[in-house]
């Protein structure tokens, strides 16, 4: 014989139950994976962001040590 509150069914309550963990391990799985896609995204563009102020840098030292010029032979 099915429980019953009140004189219904709670069978279907009960699974709804059961399945809940699940269910909340799937989002949370879900949840995780696009975390993990924030990160790896946030790192490349850090990285990339990085490259160009080195070669930035690079550039600049460059010119200077152009414009500067041999110093003059003694």
């Amino acid at each position: 014989m099915p429980s019953t509150a009140n004189g219904s069914d709670m069978s279907g309550s009960r699974e709804v139950l059961e399945q809940a963990p699940a269910a909340a391990l799937a989002m949370a799985e879900a949840a995780m994976a696009d975390t993990i896609g924030l990160v790896m995204y946030n790192a490349v563009t850090a990285q990339r962001n990085m490259q160009t102020l080195a070669n930035a840098a690079v550039a600049v030292t460059c010119a200077l040590i152009i414009a500067k010029g041999a110093a003059p032979a003694k």
